[in-house]
């Protein structure tokens, strides 16, 4: 039986210096990636539904819930664009335990199936956001209107703009990427 949707042990590995466990999980949902395709037009409801479920216990709800219902949208929005053909989309949110992180917070993770024509997509965003120059990339690109990288560049604005903590992961032979943003308690 399986406990958590992510049987992956590379994503817990990468939540692990957060101090997220599968035990904190508030939220997780199983989507067909081609049924999630086309009811599209939804996407913002459900990002706003989910977040308001997930922070409605918690103690700086109103902008930990702006904050995650914009980042679930973001990758949303990614998986709309570039997914593959095929698989399940795994939505989870965990809770990051103060006494194992001080900055506490959530974990957003977000499994995506991909193929050989969608991965350069994540694979895009990965290597802007390791570029020592990443805001000066990002902001030449906004200089030239985002050409081609506009649909991929929400992603990028999450850590650059808004402060967020992401990562993107995929083994080199996987149909899946995962993406995790960690969205920290504010400390008021």
């Amino acid at each position: 039986m399986e406990t958590t949707p992510f049987s992956n042990p590379a994503n817990d590995l990468a939540l692990r210096e957060y101090g997220a466990s599968a035990e904190d999980a508030i939220f997780a949902a199983k989507l067909d990636i081609n049924g999630f395709a086309s009811s599209f037009s939804h996407c913002e409801q459900f990002a706003d539904y989910v977040a308001q479920f997930v922070t409605s216990n918690r103690h700086e709800s109103d902008r930990m819930n702006s904050m995650l219902a914009m980042c679930l949208n973001e990758t949303l929005e990614m998986a709309y664009r570039y997914h593959g053909g095929a698989g399940a989309l795994w939505i989870e949110a965990r809770q990051i335990p103060a006494e194992r992180n001080p900055e506490g917070g959530l974990a957003l993770l977000t499994s995506i199936p991909v193929d050989p024509a969608t991965m350069p997509a994540y694979e895009w965003c990965r290597g802007l956001l390791t570029r020592p120059d990443a805001l000066e990339s990002y902001r030449e690109l906004a200089r030239h209107g985002f050409e081609d990288a506009e649909h991929k560049t929400g992603l990028i604005e999450l850590v650059l703009v808004h402060g967020v903590a992401l990562s993107i992961h995929a083994e080199a032979s996987s149909d899946q990427v995962t993406i995790v943003i960690i969205m920290p308690d504010d400390k008021q």
